[in-house]
């Protein structure tokens, strides 16, 4: 496979947030896989630029065809990261604009796919998947949605799986990252990491140590992330306040411990080779991929969560227990115990995890994505793609 230029499009660090991330390690592996990159960061107003990158302005509708422009010049193939809320216009409607304005192939990664969408949403969504060569999804359900739904057929969707940095499933067993967090040996521990904001069920999870408490002496729930920015930005630390306050009314506020940094991946590896369950409590069913979750399950730790959609795909491969959301803390608290007290069962989802995530390290995964990216850059398919016509400019890439 001949190395490719390819523009990769998205949110990039320093902006702290798991797509971020994502994009980030994605650059890195395709650079490994002797490929070259032109990044494309998505800045809103005040982010700071990556270092290096195009920046492509949230709200300039110009920014959108000029970048679809500089592209290419200079690319033989894109890839865009999609996520409502990191393009402007309603629902991200802008980024029809580079697409239609780009001049090479391109694909789109959806990191959000819904059973339902509104109708601003698909105004917004179906030209750019319908003008995408290729349509990238992390599960087997994301892709029957979209067919289901018409958005694209069966043909123009890849299902990549969520790539994992290789320091995560190598990160060592033992007593030392305990010791680093300073847990004592013998305490059982669950643990919950990524931005934390509203709406992701950490309440439900606190509430749920106060019953398991009334079995379990030695136990303790690590929250490790800082505050999303979003959220820091509209209301402070109010959020996490509420959280560690919960913890001091139901009791367990010295049973929960509050990590508050966005981790690097050394520290993830640290907190997952020192937890005996993961819990991702989440409230809502549509979410299709967790990178949290996806992480805890290439580090080999069993999890326990609600029915959102990716955790029942990975439950039903059997890393973890899933809890109706009817159960509430109760149910949560139940599920914990029987994983962290039957060491049969723990045995079994920690064994489940490791296999699913033989094929998740971000070297894998970004072979693979190289190689669909090659297939599409291939002349004898992209000359069959639709384009849109436009004026080109000339561009200069280092």
């Amino acid at each position: 496979m001949r190395p490719l230029r390819i523009g990769l499009v998205g949110t990039f660090p320093p902006r702290s947030c798991g797509l971020a991330t994502y994009a980030a390690d994605l650059n890195a592996a395709l650079l490994d896989a002797g490929h070259r990159t032109v990044i494309v960061a998505s800045v809103d107003h005040g982010d700071l630029p990556a270092p290096g990158a195009i920046p492509l302005r949230q709200h300039d509708a110009e920014s959108y065809v000029e970048t679809a422009r500089l592209l290419s010049q200079c690319v033989d193939v894109v890839m865009i990261q999609h996520e409502f809320g990191i393009y402007g216009g309603p629902d991200g409607c802008l980024l029809g604009a580079l697409t239609d304005a780009l001049r090479v192939p391109f694909a789109v990664t959806l990191h959000t796919v819904l059973k339902d969408y509104s109708i601003s949403q698909r105004t917004a969504l179906t030209p750019v998947l319908r003008r995408a060569g290729q349509v990238h999804v992390f599960t087997d359900a994301a892709q029957a949605l979209l067919v289901d739904q018409h958005f694209v057929s069966g043909a123009d969707v890849r299902v990549v799986a969520h790539g994992v940095p290789p320091q995560i499933r190598r990160a060592t067993r033992d007593g030392s990252p305990r010791r680093r967090l300073g847990i004592p040996t013998g305490t059982k521990v669950v643990s919950t990491f990524g931005l934390l904001s509203p709406g992701k069920g950490i309440e439900t999870a606190i509430t749920a140590m106060a019953t398991l408490r009334d079995t379990l002496d030695s136990v303790c729930y690590v929250i490790a992330g800082r505050t999303h920015p979003d959220v820091a930005r509209r209301d402070g630390e109010t959020y996490r306040r509420s959280l560690e306050q919960l913890a001091r009314t139901v009791g367990v506020d010295d049973s929960v411990m509050f990590i508050d940094r966005f981790l690097t991946v050394d520290e993830l590896a640290t907190l997952l080779a020192a937890s005996d369950v993961f819990v991702t409590p989440y409230p809502g069913a549509e979410q299709i991929v967790s990178g949290t979750l996806s992480f805890a399950i290439a580090a080999g730790v069993p999890f326990v969560s609600t029915p959102y959609r990716y955790a029942q795909t990975m439950a039903a491969a059997g890393a973890g227990v899933i809890v109706p959301w009817t159960a509430g803390h109760e149910g949560i608290a139940r599920a914990l115990l029987e994983v962290l007290t039957n060491p049969q069962r723990h045995a079994g989802h920690a064994l489940a995890a490791r296999c699913i995530s033989r094929q998740t390290s971000w070297p894998v995964i970004g072979r693979q994505i190289g190689a669909h990216l090659a297939h599409l850059a291939d002349p004898a398919v992209s000359t069959a793609l639709p384009t849109s016509a436009g004026a080109m400019t000339s561009v200069s890439v280092g």
